[in-house]
């Protein structure tokens, strides 16, 4: 099963170490695959997130990924996300909001 997990923001990487302890406590009965999704990889606003996103994949996350077009810098948060995979030879999980024209030409 995979479960997008948000990391960042006030709560850090709590919500992660709550899906790897479920994962561990579900070994044998069900695979968890979380995906550490932050919300803001670029920017001053994103640079936490981006430190806290390589935390989350040493910790256990099994993917790296998100919403790009959430974030100013849409390009720039790929190219966060693909280098933190790269870094770390993990999988991508990204999502973009397919119905609105104009937040995918940014």
């Amino acid at each position: 099963l995979r479960s997008h997990v948000r990391i960042g923001g006030p709560q850090g990487l709590a919500a992660l170490e709550a899906v790897l302890q479920a994962r561990r406590s579900l070994r044998g009965l069900a695979d968890l695959a979380p995906v550490a999704v932050p919300r803001l990889l670029t920017g001053v606003a994103g640079a936490g997130n981006l430190a806290m996103l390589r935390d989350a994949v040493k910790m256990g996350a099994g993917a790296v990924g998100g919403h790009p077009d959430l974030d100013p810098d849409p390009s720039g948060y790929v190219e966060a996300v693909l280098e933190v995979a790269a870094e770390h030879g993990c999988p991508v999980d990204l999502h973009t909001d397919g119905d609105d024209p104009a937040r995918l030409a940014r």
